[in-house]
């Protein structure tokens, strides 16, 4: 079946994308719609016409204010100038005169309540008698300053008037808190006649406020007619804001979505590989998430699927291998008795007449018997690997198992039994072994240490007598050697391993594969059944058995089971139920 496509976007990032748009919109939507209504909402109490209409009344107040003080200053300047004193001294030109009548004047009128408000509000700052000064030369000369220039010398006069006195106040003008104007008065109605110059100040608050006022209202104004260009401005930049919020949404949205969907994909790429067939196939294990345990429990259960498989599979080999091992076991074992009784027979029959047919037959004798023993070994090996019985699984204790094995184990490096008895390459008797035993399981990296295993005690007894077994007789055998240790040990997973290791010759790299295939040895003397005995039990125990070299120098064989109450022992327990009912 061809691979099926894979789209560009998936699903999953299409739905997950949308989600994160929507939940990153939504609140910014509602929010710009509350912002919107609640400016717009502010705007129209801001923007109010009565403001307006109560800013420009305001103005009007300061309209008649100004007016009246500048009513007041005419009429003071109106009343200096009809002194009959002054106006006669001014006439004949008695600059003496007319000083001494403008100080009198001065102090009749600087300290005069303000006839219109009532306080001293306005002050005479100055008196002066031009000769010769025309009416309209004396406006443009002491006409009020622009703003910002109030204070600054007058213009120069023209040459035709002459200044015949003046009197003013000691202190100067302060343009900071005053505002200075000046009237002019002819003190005469003839043509020529000198001029009365009176110049007044008052308080600057007072002019500046409604200049002030004045220029508020122009901005109020100008601002009301940009209102709807400002609310304008307002619905853009939101709109503006929620595009953008909604791009960066939809492209961290895309990614995370990406991320995801990735992950997820790959494990689902894997999941149809392993339905083809391949449990090869593993899922990358980062991410500290749901889906990174998901990828690690997705290779776990193929790295269990695996071992189960090759477990199927070498048990199904095995079942082979053991009808095969019974066919032969019934087949050799039949004739060996009448073979090995008719040798004897014409043995002892013959008298021995002929001392070369004598020596004929015996020798003949000796060879038969020695191979019928052979033979019959060979059946028993054949029959115990047929009759091999399925594991019956329970909790079991690795440390009490091997304390209870140790004696035993320690007796078989010592060759009294008549098994072990095997003569050196150089014909000397046997090599003594010495056999040491660990029974306390060695913790892992974290400090764990795990006793508790799915056993059968004497079938998991009987795997380790054969690896320890198997290894005294390669040292025998080799000539190399003197040492077998058996230690268990907690691994980083938690499963169990018992190891087996020697500093015989080995296991050549080549051959330890094979090793534990049924019939294959590399002694001549072997079967080749003994390990593959030791890798069913191991194999029904729902473990596995693996040779490599030994940090001692020669042979490691280690057995790995899982420990008690876990799936892999749980699934062992419920294989072995349904092999032993069958």
């Amino acid at each position: 079946m061809p691979p099926r496509r894979v789209p560009l976007v998936g699903r999953i990032e299409l739905r997950l994308t949308a989600a994160v748009v929507v939940m990153a919109a939504l609140p910014l939507v509602i929010g710009i719609l509350l912002a919107l209504r609640v400016a717009q909402k502010a705007a129209d109490l801001f923007y109010d016409p009565r403001v307006g209409r109560e800013l420009e009344a305001s103005l009007d107040v300061y309209g008649p204010l100004v007016r009246a003080l500048q009513s007041s200053m005419r009429y003071r300047a109106e009343a200096i100038a009809s002194l009959e004193p002054l106006r006669a001294a001014a006439a004949i030109g008695d600059a003496k005169e007319v000083d001494e009548e403008l100080r009198d004047a001065f102090d009749r009128y600087s300290d005069r309540p303000d006839p219109f408000s009532g306080d001293p509000l306005i002050s005479l700052a100055s008196l002066e008698v031009y000769e010769g000064l025309p009416f309209a030369d004396c406006l443009e000369t002491f006409a009020p300053r622009p703003p910002g220039e109030e204070g600054m010398p007058p213009a120069a006069l023209p040459e035709t008037a002459r200044k015949l006195a003046g009197v003013r106040r000691p202190q100067p003008i302060d343009p900071k808190v005053e505002f200075d104007l000046a009237q002019c008065k002819p003190l005469s109605p003839d043509d020529g006649a000198p001029m009365l110059v009176a110049t007044f100040v008052t308080d600057r608050a007072r002019i500046e406020r409604r200049h002030e006022a004045d220029e508020f209202i122009q901005v109020y104004k100008g601002v009301i007619a940009r209102r709807e260009e400002f609310v304008r401005l307002n619905v853009s930049f939101f709109a503006l804001l929620l595009g953008t919020t909604i791009l960066v949404a939809a492209g961290v949205g895309f990614a995370l979505a990406r991320s995801v969907s990735g992950r997820v994909r790959r494990v689902s790429q894997a999941a149809q590989q392993v339905a083809a067939g391949d449990l090869e196939v593993r899922v990358p294990e980062h991410g500290g998430d749901e889906i990174g345990d998901l990828a690690i429990a997705f290779n776990r259960m193929l790295r269990e699927v695996e071992r189960s498989r090759a477990r199927i599979e070498y048990l199904q080999r095995v079942g082979a291998w053991q009808d095969m091992a019974r066919r032969l076991a019934h087949e050799i074992k039949n004739p060996l008795t009448p073979i090995q009784l008719a040798v004897e027979e014409t043995h002892s029959r013959y008298d021995g007449s002929d001392p070369k047919m004598k020596k004929l037959l015996d020798t003949t004798l000796e060879v038969v018997t020695e191979e019928v023993g052979t033979l019959r070994r060979l059946v028993s090996e054949f029959t115990e690997f047929a009759r091999l019985p399925h594991a019956r699984l329970m909790e079991e204790d690795v440390e009490r198992l091997l304390e209870e094995i140790k004696p035993t184990l320690e007796r078989l490096g010592l060759g009294t039994e008549p098994g072990d008895i095997m003569l050196t390459p150089s014909g000397g008797t046997s090599i003594p072994v010495r056999v040491t035993v660990e029974t306390r399981p060695e913790p892992n990296e974290r400090g764990e240490r795990t006793t508790q295993i799915a056993a059968d005690r004497q079938m998991l007894r009987k795997a380790i007598d054969n690896l320890v077994r198997n290894a005294v007789q390669a040292i025998r055998a080799a000539g190399k050697g003197h040492r077998v240790r058996v230690h268990a040990a907690t691994l980083a997973d938690g499963r169990v391993a018992v190891d087996v290791d020697d500093d015989g010759p080995g296991v050549p790299t080549g051959d330890r594969e094979r090793v534990f295939d049924p019939y294959f040895t590399t002694r001549t003397e072997g079967t080749g059944l003994g390990l593959a005995i030791v890798k069913k039990i191991v194999v029904e125990h729902g473990g596995t058995i693996e040779c490599d070299a030994s940090p001692l120098g020669g042979a490691r064989f280690r057995i790995v089971a899982p420990a008690w109450e876990t799936p892999e022992s749980r699934a062992a327990i419920e294989e072995a139920e349904r092999a032993s009912v069958v």
